[in-house]
């Protein structure tokens, strides 16, 4: 374990839980070594979302987040409007999102 504490994204979570994932063991040994393990709560829809065919995944990913293997973080109404506010800054793009905004506040 690192003294490092990280706040995991998307494409982290799902190289971490999927094991035939290119990057499985790299992105298991990075996360795995984190003094700290942050899943924000945007972060977690979305990994839902791209999990739905990977059901045993996510049961995993959210029995690590009881036992405090990792640890929620649930966005604050400011994040949610901050995120608003960058969302709606690059309405033509779609490339933004409320789970990329939140992470940018």
């Amino acid at each position: 374990m690192t003294s490092a504490a990280i706040i995991c994204d998307t494409g982290a979570l799902l190289d971490y839980l999927v094991a035939t994932a290119p990057d499985h063991r790299s992105f298991r040994e990075a996360i795995d070594s984190a003094r700290a393990r942050y899943v924000p709560g945007l972060v977690l829809a979305e990994v839902d979302y791209f999990l739905r065919a990977e059901r045993e995944a996510m049961r995993a990913l959210i029995s690590d987040l009881r036992r405090g293997a990792f640890l929620y973080a649930a966005p604050t109404e400011g994040q949610l409007a901050r995120a608003m506010d960058i969302d709606a800054a690059y309405p033509a793009s779609g490339r933004c999102g409320s789970p990329t905004a939140a992470r940018s506040t």
